[in-house]
């Protein structure tokens, strides 16, 4: 009996160290959620749009870092539609992070939706999944209508999550790497390119505006023949873009604008007779406020851009015409 109640001694003298061992955790105060909202920056040339995260409680958590990843579906083993990212909160003072599931966190701004979770084994750190389906899907689709006139001018039909095309002359079923141009709108004349008697088309790649790595497949046109007659006519006309004008032609759509050379601006701006115009996906010139770049810009009745003044709707922009969101006007 004296062994007996040694024993338990021991056992209850061995329960109440290990109760004081993790006592402390008992002491941290849990987190029933995470709030974040999402925004993004300037465009950048090699990759997304600059990601910007913000802790909805920022004395309690904060956001260590927000990258985007190349994200594999664990179960399908297949990539991820849509742009990705990873981030990484952790909690602050005493506080520690509940549970790592979709109901725990509130998520705003970009449409972003939760992909994944997990904790760290002591529960300060969550690193979240997010994707982004309003940036567009991780791949693009190839365009359509790609044709080739006589005249050497290549149209196609616009892409909607493209902001460039590349177009590369084929001569005789090659590609001529060398004629590789990068062209904003959705036209090119390809006549300046042409230097000999041959059959030439053109094939066209879609540039993603989110991230100038996704790249479509390429869509070639039909053919045209250059004799050494057709030749000369695209010398005479190549010599004469130079000193032409372009023209505004009005139609039922929309107004737009021919260059010189046949072509059109679109999804971009152009400078014309000293003032800039944006010109949208089809080519139509475009009034009012104007998204570009996660910038505002405005331009009025006629399509001029607005600069260092105040719009008639009261906001003020930049010589740049940046519409300066902490500014009010005077």
């Amino acid at each position: 009996m004296k062994c007996v109640k040694k024993t338990c001694t021991l056992l209850a003298t061995a329960g109440m160290l290990s109760l004081l061992a993790v006592s402390p955790a008992f002491a941290r105060t849990r987190l029933d959620g995470v709030m974040l909202d999402f925004s993004v920056g300037a465009l950048r040339e090699d990759t997304y749009p600059e990601l910007t995260v913000t802790p909805g409680e920022q004395s309690l958590y904060e956001v260590v870092s927000a990258v985007y990843v190349d994200y594999v579906n664990p179960y399908t083993n297949q990539p991820n539609r849509y742009p990705t990212a990873e981030i990484v909160i952790k909690s602050k003072g005493d506080y520690y992070f509940r549970v790592s599931a979709e109901s725990y966190f509130e998520l705003y701004g970009m449409d972003v939706e939760y992909v994944d979770s997990r904790k760290s084994g002591d529960s300060t750190t969550m690193t979240l999944t997010v994707e982004f389906p309003e940036m567009g899907s991780s791949s693009i689709a190839a365009p359509a209508y790609v044709n080739l006139t006589d005249d050497g001018l290549a149209s196609w039909a616009p892409v909607g999550d493209a902001s460039e095309y590349e177009v590369t002359l084929v001569r005789d079923g090659k590609a001529d790497l060398s004629t590789r141009t990068i062209v904003s709108g959705t036209s090119f004349n390809i006549a300046p390119l042409i230097s000999r008697a041959s059959t030439y088309s053109v094939r066209v790649v879609a540039i993603s505006r989110y991230d100038n790595r996704v790249e479509s497949s390429y869509v070639q046109s039909g053919t045209i023949t250059v004799d050494d007659a057709k030749l000369e006519d695209f010398a005479r006309a190549a010599e004469s873009y130079a000193s032409a004008d372009g023209q505004w032609i009005e139609t039922d759509s929309g107004t737009w604008y021919q260059n010189p050379d046949g072509t059109w601006p679109a999804s971009c701006w152009q400078q014309i007779d000293g003032n800039w115009y944006f010109f949208n996906s089809h080519g139509y010139r475009q009034t009012g406020w104007i998204l570009w770049n996660n910038q505002y810009y405005c331009c009025d009745s006629e399509g001029k851009m607005l600069a260092d003044t105040i719009t008639p709707d009261g906001y003020p922009v930049d010589a740049s015409g940046v519409w300066q969101k902490n500014s009010s006007a005077s």
